[in-house]
């Protein structure tokens, strides 16, 4: 009995643990956001709008959005980027950031192009990572062998992590699409699609 009660209580943990993080984390974001924009409110047009802050930055996003998908506003972008490129360091974290967003927003995912099983940080150890695609012409072939450039992301935040070139025969292909796996990183491993599929 007391063992059903604890079952019954863990599985009930599980369900609703996600739904009061999420939901924690939203109004966390939300105060956070409006916040930022009441004080200039308040102190310039000396009014009060609970959410203000939040719609304006939707109405920021949005705006962005549109100018960024008309043939004028591509090319403004086009210039901008070409000007934030050239400056030291700033342009390099810039152009890094842009590529590993569009990676993980990808929907066609021409970065991440699949996922292996590679051995790593050392011998006996093993992790997932994603295969991007041909390391350097320098390493393309190597000692009669073929290479790979494998990014292995960090846990949980996949933006970060370390790009590595493995033999291709030393890399095992998983079973699994690029956002499960993305999935199984951010969620510590908790979140396992292998199990999922299974039971399907």
């Amino acid at each position: 009995m007391l063992r059903r009660l604890r079952n019954v209580f863990f599985a009930g943990l599980l369900l609703i643990l996600p739904v009061i993080t999420t939901i924690t984390l939203v109004k966390i974001a939300f105060q956070w956001v409006d916040g930022l924009l009441a004080e200039p409110m308040e102190k310039f047009l000396k009014i009060h709008l609970p959410g203000f802050g939040l719609v304006l930055v939707v109405l920021i996003i949005m705006l962005t959005g549109f100018v960024a998908t008309n043939l004028l506003g591509k090319k403004l972008i086009v210039f901008f980027e070409r000007l934030v490129r050239r400056i030291p360091l700033i342009g390099g974290i810039y152009g890094t950031i842009k590529q590993i967003t569009q990676a993980l927003t990808s929907t066609q995912k021409t970065v991440f192009r699949s996922v292996v099983l590679v051995e790593y940080p050392r011998k006996g150890a093993y992790t997932a990572g994603f295969v991007i695609g041909e390391p350097l012409a320098e390493l393309k072939e190597k000692n009669g062998k073929r290479f790979l450039a494998v990014y292995v992301p960090t846990v949980p935040n996949p933006t970060s992590g370390y790009l590595i070139n493995v033999p291709a025969e030393e890399t095992e292909p998983l079973d699994l699409s690029v956002e499960e796996a993305l999935q199984y990183f951010i969620s510590v491993g908790m979140v396992r699609p292998d199990l999922r599929s299974r039971k399907k």
